[in-house]
């Protein structure tokens, strides 16, 4: 399936962008691995020193999505729910939340190759089916979390 292969590769790009940022001393392995949250403005919330390194590193890459999924929703998720980088053509940005949604929540969580689930997304209009395809993201061979795309049928 093509939409796998390509979210996949994008997970490949995110990895790499996260191994680049850790050579060049702009992110740390073990804040990424043990994030510490804090309160950002309004409801938004803040992963330490990170947020501003991730969103230099990934934002470009998921911005891009080198042979990625092209879906109106992308997010880079940590183990915790977490988005600090998140692309979509829908109001109200995830990015700087922890979301709650079951779904997004199994997939930060998965650390299988790639995960498809179909549901009935309130985000995509009422009764409209959603599919979301993740795949991890590795650093330093420890699962830190996914990227995730929801793409409407």
């Amino acid at each position: 399936m093509k939409q796998v292969e390509q979210i996949q590769s994008l997970a490949r790009a995110v990895e790499a962008a996260l191994q680049r940022g850790i050579a060049d001393g702009h992110l740390s392995a073990e804040r990424l691995l043990a994030p510490a949250y804090g309160m950002g403005r309004g409801e938004r919330l803040v992963c330490g020193d990170s947020d501003e390194a991730l969103r230099q590193h990934i934002g470009p890459v998921i911005e891009t999505c080198p042979g990625g999924p092209s879906a109106a929703d992308i997010r880079l998720i940590d183990r915790s729910g977490y988005v600090p980088v998140a692309r979509e053509d829908i109001p109200g940005s995830r990015a700087g939340r922890l979301i709650r949604e079951p779904v997004w929540l199994r997939a930060c969580r998965s650390t299988t190759p790639y995960r498809i689930e179909v549901e009935r997304s309130a985000l995509t209009g009422v009764g409209r089916l959603t599919v979301h395809m993740s795949a991890p993201v590795f650093v330093g061979g420890r699962h830190w979390g996914c990227v995730a795309a929801a793409l409407p049928l």
